[in-house]
């Protein structure tokens, strides 16, 4: 079993008292006040349990609530089971507290998976990472329903391009359904080539000027050939494409509806200068 806990407080001056720490918008991370713990145990037959309760508090934006926290909670955890090459997960949490601008949060995320090393020098892996969002044109809803990821966690799960990394900015609060497969083959010991499939939704339904819009926000592959000539030296060269679409247009504010293409390569050298092994008498 495994326990943490951290707490920590943000001011914009080095007094005790006084000075204030305003977020610049909704999905800003200048947090005033953070806390978190964590729990991790692991059980009998491949089962783990990892459970997350997070707190951030942002100065308040309303007028005559200036000076006042309005905090954020962020609740949920992970389980798994792995057993004979095989791994499954859900990663799930929801958001509720109050928005700088005193609305209330009703959020939650979504990430199931599914994964098989059980192949030879294959890894495949199917999933989705699931935001919740909202109906901008609903103005009877006064609520926040939309999820925005705690710090930087977007591009681990949402492709290379970065399409999609804060939130709810990127995806105008519609939200984000990202179903993905991801390819690992490892040809030799040397040399492993990777795919990454995404197809991008938003959670609810988009309008223009009144006029709705399909929900798809477009389709990326990412293609990723890494070769280690050396134990010290590494070559990694990857290849990504989006196909977008009209709604990626109206979320991005910009003509998208072009074919998207990223391309890089990078050589890594790690030598290592000293090695110390100790020697048992």
């Amino acid at each position: 079993m495994e326990a943490s806990a951290v707490i920590a407080y943000n001011q914009s001056a080095e007094n005790f008292f006084g000075s204030g720490y305003t977020p610049k918008d909704v999905s800003s991370e200048d947090y005033k006040l953070l806390n978190i713990f964590s729990y991790k145990q692991k059980y009998k037959k491949g089962f783990s349990l990892f459970l997350l309760h997070a707190g951030d508090g942002f100065e308040s934006t309303v007028a005559d609530q200036k000076k006042k926290l309005k905090m954020r909670y962020t609740t949920g955890g992970r389980i798994e089971w792995e057993k004979d090459g095989y791994y499954l997960t859900l990663n799930s949490y929801v958001q509720y507290g109050k928005t700088t601008a005193d609305q209330k949060i009703i959020a939650w995320y979504a990430q199931p998976e599914f994964k098989i090393t059980a192949l030879k020098n294959t890894t495949i892996r199917i999933g989705g990472e699931f935001l919740s969002g909202q109906n901008v044109e609903d103005t009877t809803n006064k609520k926040f329903n939309s999820f925005v990821p705690l710090y930087g966690v977007a591009h681990r799960f949402n492709g290379f391009m970065d399409q999609f990394t804060r939130f709810p900015g990127d995806t105008k609060s519609g939200g984000l359904l990202n179903p993905y497969l991801f390819i690992d083959y490892k040809i030799n010991d040397k040399i492993s080539i990777s795919e990454n499939i995404h197809y991008f939704s938003s959670h609810h339904n988009l309008f223009n000027k009144g006029e709705q819009l399909d929900k798809g926000l477009g389709f990326e592959n990412d293609i990723l050939f890494k070769y280690q000539p050396h134990k010290i030296i590494g070559l990694e060269a990857g290849y990504s494409f989006l196909i977008p679409t009209e709604g990626l247009e109206y979320v991005k504010n910009t003509v998208t509806n072009k074919f998207n293409q990223w391309a890089y390569l990078q050589i890594t050298i790690t030598p290592e200068f000293f090695k110390y092994k100790k020697q048992d008498n």
